[in-house]
């Protein structure tokens, strides 16, 4: 059975009236070969449109067209940015761009094995595709125009690619696979060469590693999480002694340093992590509901100012779940989960709770990827009648920051929904997609 999506407004729907493509061979003594395109939806009562005949269409056995399910292991990626309706996953041998509300695909093919690994930056201009099999390759795509810009074949020579990031700043790419230690690759892919600017072996368990992340705040630093550990990691040009004067050469390099930390196994292992924004905090997620704060001072600092990374250390362990949390991340100044239960939880930069989903529980909550843009509103205390509350976010009618030039949801307070302070207040969070 495939696996599903399910966004948190809206789903994508019956696929039963999805194009189904036929091509019908005409042929006559004195004329050339046509075909023709027909679309089974045009069949319906028995009549057919001609508004799809295209007598330049020609079919191909090997082109794919419509691809059914997803890779549950690869993560999905919400592209959606000024009211665009598009996913980006993993299927098969491809990546697949996905818009659910005019169910239309675009299918990034090139791949020779199963795609493992997916990435964006943080603008959804570029994406990033890779496979782990033998002569794997890593492709990176502009995302309007579908074309594939930069290729790079066999980034770890025979080993196969096990962990990839992408920068949010669509700098850097950094990868890794195991030898006899985990291998770190570091590109500046944009200067097209084949052969990584820098390259670091960390020595770690052979598949121990959770993941690898880029800081969104700083490209130039980057985390490596293991089932139990979480390394510290910056890039930078080599400096070198010149008669006793530092001098910076052309040359790049990456240091990792490990970050201790004094939690017990009864908190379970590591299984996500994040970079918490305007905090310099890291945070960990275990498989027994508890995260770990990672941080440069032991008390929080809101909009701190990062520290040179051997000053990160380890400040504490919270429990607040009591299942496995697959996946934790960090957007308009909360802190969200999903786990194993089914739960997708809120809390604020102190880990308290701030809400929960409701009406709404999958079997586990496996991924969650958030829009792009922060939710524009205003909110009015009035409960007019011209002020209906939508039931579908599609039928939002959206007005105009005079401003910003933002569209802006016009939301009645006491319609929505609280937080769980004692204060009550209303509870807005941009548009996010669950996978389960």
């Amino acid at each position: 059975m495939p696996k599903s999506l399910t966004h948190q407004q809206h789903s994508p729907g019956d696929h039963s009236t999805q194009e189904m493509d036929r091509s019908a061979k005409l042929s006559s003594d004195s004329g050339p070969v046509r075909h023709i395109r027909l679309r089974a939806s045009d069949y319906q009562g028995g009549r057919k449109s001609d508004s799809v005949i295209d007598f330049n269409y020609k079919p191909a056995p090997f082109t794919l067209r419509w691809i059914n399910g997803y890779n549950p292991r690869v993560n999905v990626i919400n592209l959606n940015h000024e009211g665009s309706t598009i996913l980006f996953y993993a299927a098969a041998n491809c990546g697949v761009l996905y818009n659910w509300t005019a169910r239309q695909m675009k299918i990034l093919q090139g791949h020779k094995h199963m795609v493992t690994f997916i990435a964006a930056d943080a603008a959804a201009r570029w994406l990033v595709t890779a496979d782990s099999g033998p002569e794997n390759i890593i492709t990176i795509w502009e995302t309007r125009s579908i074309i594939p810009y930069k290729t790079i074949f066999s980034p770890h020579g025979y080993s196969k690619l096990a962990k990839l990031a992408f920068s949010a700043d669509a700098k850097f790419l950094l990868t890794m696979a195991y030898s006899e230690k985990a291998v770190l690759h570091w590109w500046i892919w944009t200067e097209g060469l084949n052969q990584p600017h820098a390259i670091k072996e960390v020595t770690v368990q052979h598949n121990s590693v959770i993941n690898i992340k880029f800081n969104p705040a700083d490209s130039t630093q980057f985390v490596l999480v293991t089932k139990h550990e979480l390394y510290i990691g910056v890039s930078g040009k080599r400096i070198s002694n010149e008669r006793g004067e530092p001098r910076e050469t052309d040359e790049y390099e990456l240091k990792v340093k490990l970050v201790e930390n004094t939690a017990g196994p009864e908190f379970g292992r590591v299984s996500c992590s994040t970079f918490v924004a305007n905090t310099c905090q890291i945070l960990t997620a275990t498989t027994k509901g508890a995260i770990l704060v990672y941080g440069y001072t032991l008390e929080y600092s809101d909009k701190a100012v990062p520290m040179t990374y051997d000053k990160l250390k380890f400040v504490k362990v919270v429990k607040v779940e009591k299942y496995h949390i697959n996946v934790i991340c960090s957007v308009d100044n909360m802190i969200v989960t999903g786990n194993e239960g089914g739960e997708v939880r809120f809390y604020d930069e102190h880990l308290l709770l701030l809400y929960w989903l409701h009406g709404c529980r999958p079997d586990a909550a496996r991924w969650l990827s958030f829009n792009l843009d922060e939710r524009s509103y205003e909110l009015v205390s009035t409960d007019s009648s011209e002020i209906q509350r939508c039931p579908c976010w599609e039928s939002v009618v959206r007005e105009t920051d005079p401003a910003t030039g933002a569209a802006t949801q016009r939301l009645v307070s006491k319609r929505l929904p609280t937080d769980a302070t004692t204060a009550a207040r209303p509870f807005l969070v941009r548009d996010f997609v669950l996978c389960k």
